[in-house]
C-alpha cells in the first residue's frame, strides 16, 4: 500500500481540509475543545487523589503498571478501532481515518487555523465513552477494599 501522501496530492488534501472544516458547526470553539476535557480530567484526578490514604510503594507500582497498560491500550485502540470501520464505532473511523489521516500527513501536520483542532482531537463524547471501560475495574477494586488502587 502506498503512503497516503503519494495517493493524494497536496491540492486534493487541501480540498478535503476545506470540506472537513465546512462541516464544523458554527458554535464550535477550539479552545473549549482543548480546555474542557483537560479541566474535567484534572478535576477527576484531584478528586481521586483526595481519596488516597496511607499509600504503599506497591500501590505506586500498580499505578505505573496501569499507566503503561493504558498507553499500550490507547495505541492498540488507535490502530485497531480507528483504522478499521465497524459498527457501532463507525463514526470514530469516519472522523479519524478518511479525514485526519488524509489531511495531516508526515511532512504536512501543521494546523492552518484554530478550527482545525476539531480535526485532531477526539470528540467530547469520546472522553465519556471511556467510562464504561474504566469504571468496572475501579468499582471492583473499591468493592475488594482496595480504595487506593481504585482511585489511582
Amino acid at each position: 500500500m502506498k503512503p497516503i501522501e503519494e495517493v493524494l496530492p497536496r491540492e486534493e488534501r487541501e480540498r478535503l481540509r476545506r470540506e472537513a472544516l465546512a462541516k464544523t458547526p458554527r458554535w464550535y470553539v477550539p479552545w473549549m475543545h482543548v480546555a474542557m476535557p483537560g479541566l474535567f480530567g484534572l478535576g477527576v484526578a484531584a478528586a481521586a487523589l483526595s481519596r488516597v490514604h496511607d499509600l504503599r510503594p506497591w500501590q505506586i507500582g500498580f499505578f505505573v503498571f496501569v499507566l503503561l497498560l493504558s498507553n499500550a491500550t490507547e495505541w492498540r485502540v488507535h490502530r485497531d478501532l480507528l483504522h478499521k470501520r465497524f459498527r457501532p464505532l463507525a463514526e470514530l473511523y469516519d472522523r479519524h481515518t478518511p479525514e485526519h489521516h488524509m489531511i495531516f500527513v508526515q511532512d504536512d501536520m501543521a494546523l492552518r487555523s484554530a478550527r482545525e483542532v476539531r480535526l485532531v482531537l477526539i470528540p467530547a463524547w469520546g472522553i465519556l465513552a471511556l467510562l464504561p471501560v474504566t469504571a468496572p475495574p475501579a468499582a471492583l477494586l473499591w468493592y475488594l477494599g482496595q480504595t487506593n488502587l481504585a482511585v489511582l
